[in-house]
């Protein structure tokens, strides 16, 4: 080989060696970058395993505080429907004691009512009793009549001081009759209420009428 072959020989091979180094410089450089892009994307996976679980621990977080907010909703109704049947029921214990307390005020008026009535009738009946009769008094024997009665009343009734017994009669409407002569004036009704026998006595238009206590 000649001298200008090895020459020849000799570019060719440092040029051969300057590309393959250059090849091999850039393959270094490309697994440089493959190996960075496989670190950026192993780092994306991680971030996104993180993300997944931080995604997992907010859903159980937000089921357990639904299931919460349900379960305290639900003590809250029930709450709330205690409270409800507790007005109703006051409610209605209240419309109950409005009611008692009218029947008991009109009860209450009523008995005041009935209480002035009965001081009027016991004033009058008091007034009666304390009434001054003298002269001439018809006594009316009130039927049912038992004459043997009638007769014990006749003779009590002739042993009263200041009472004399003038006369004894009757008829089939009026019934038995005593007509008594008051020699002054005395409150007859009430000396005559006192009498044996004798179960009542009031006043009428005819005169006084006797109730007799029935024969045992």
């Amino acid at each position: 080989m000649t001298e200008e072959a090895e020459r020849v020989v000799a570019v060719r091979i440092k040029k051969e060696a300057e590309e393959a180094k250059e090849r091999a410089m850039k393959a270094a450089e490309e697994a440089k970058r493959v190996m960075e892009a496989e670190a950026a994307a192993k780092k994306e996976v991680e971030e996104a395993n993180e993300g997944v679980k931080k995604a997992a621990a907010a859903v159980k977080s937000a089921m357990e505080a639904e299931a919460t907010a349900k379960s305290e909703a639900g003590q809250a109704e029930k709450r709330a429907m205690k409270a409800a049947a507790a007005v109703k029921s006051a409610m209605e214990a209240e419309a109950t004691a409005k009611s008692e307390a009218g029947q008991a005020e009109k009860r209450a008026m009523k008995a005041a009512e009935e209480a002035k009535e009965e001081a009027k009738r016991a004033q009058v009946a008091e007034q009666a009793r304390t009434e001054l009769y003298s002269g001439m008094v018809k006594l009316v024997i009130a039927r049912p009549v038992d004459y043997e009665r009638v007769r014990k009343f006749e003779t009590v009734l002739a042993q009263v001081k200041d009472i004399r017994v003038a006369m004894v009669g009757g008829s089939a409407d009026e019934g038995p009759t005593i007509v008594v002569s008051v020699e002054q004036p005395i409150p007859l009704l009430a000396i005559l209420s006192e009498l044996p026998f004798v179960e009542g006595v009031s006043k009428k238009d005819r005169g006084i009428e006797i109730t007799l206590k029935a024969a045992h």
